[in-house]
């Protein structure tokens, strides 16, 4: 999510802040399945892992969007891919701190689309 601490935890209280990043994860979830075949798995504070098909820097784009209008969150998206999950969370984490250095909504790892 974007910038999570700000907009929601330094605002909010742990159970609101919880239920926004809640609704989130299920619409995101939802419209990754539906759209792209996706799995996504909420794995703790205000970070999201999915396993997806090759997709577009606009598809990422469409996502975000959706889950924009949908629940009121912003995402930003790091994608990495690799010989292992881990190798792949990995460069998707890398990817995402590109997002927040640059203010950028999608990057991916080591540049590639």
């Amino acid at each position: 999510m974007n910038d999570a601490t700000g907009k929601y935890t330094d605002r909010l209280n742990e159970f609101d802040s919880f239920i926004r990043i809640e609704q989130a994860y299920a619409s995101l979830m939802r419209y990754m399945r539906e759209a792209h075949g996706a799995l996504s798995f909420f794995v703790g504070g205000d970070n999201v892992i999915a396993v997806v098909p090759q997709m577009s820097e606009a598809e990422y784009g469409a996502a975000i969007d959706h889950v924009s209008e949908d629940a009121d969150v912003e995402l930003k998206v790091g994608v990495g891919h690799g010989p292992t999950p881990h190798d792949a969370g990995i460069a998707a984490k890398h990817a995402l701190e590109d997002c927040r250095y640059d203010g950028t909504r999608v990057e991916f790892a080591g540049g590639e689309h």
